[in-house]
């Protein structure tokens, strides 16, 4: 995958200068709390590491996008694509984002995976593209309803979740309008 951009966003692969703000993201308790458990500085650092060494593998199984602010190249978050490694070539892909608290309800979220769904349907053999989130976080729920995805609520040990979906076929009728 590349650098992609949208109105407000240079979304551009994770690079060793991004190591702090990565392991800043994941080590942040209330940037964490509608993702899962905060890691460890240690943990988020092997995290970073296999980020890098993964992203950009062919095919790709895992790729990790640094997302910046146009006008100030403010990291703002993070967008990854985790692929499925049952096939040969993915596909089925998982999106995930983190973005800053100082950045949330602006839009942000919805303009990079918007883009990012483009980017790979458009780009990949990819046939489903899938996300999720706690069933605490509304503004996810609202977001991925926006963006066309279908929804399913999964029964997991930590509780209910939320599993979105959005087909190529569906991305394919959401383009011809």
């Amino acid at each position: 995958m590349q650098t992609f951009e949208t109105a407000r966003l240079l979304i551009r692969p994770l690079s060793i200068e991004d190591r702090e703000f990565y392991c800043s993201c994941y080590t942040d308790p209330l940037l964490m709390q509608h993702i899962g458990e905060p890691l460890s500085h240690e943990a988020a650092s092997q995290s970073f590491k296999a980020a890098l060494r993964i992203t950009g593998k062919t095919p790709i199984r895992r790729y990790t996008w640094a997302m910046q602010e146009k006008t100030t190249r403010s990291n703002i978050g993070l967008l990854a694509l985790v692929c499925d490694q049952v096939q040969p070539e993915p596909i089925n892909a998982e999106i995930g984002s983190i973005v800053c608290l100082h950045f949330q309800n602006q839009g942000f979220a919805a303009e990079a995976i918007s883009a990012l769904v483009d980017v790979a349907l458009a780009n990949t053999s990819l046939s489903t593209l899938s996300t999720r989130h706690i069933s605490q976080n509304g503004a996810a729920y609202g977001l991925m309803e926006k963006l066309g995805f279908q929804y399913e609520v999964e029964q997991l040990a930590s509780g209910a979740s939320f599993k979105w979906q959005l087909h190529r076929t569906e991305w394919q009728k959401l383009q011809a309008r």
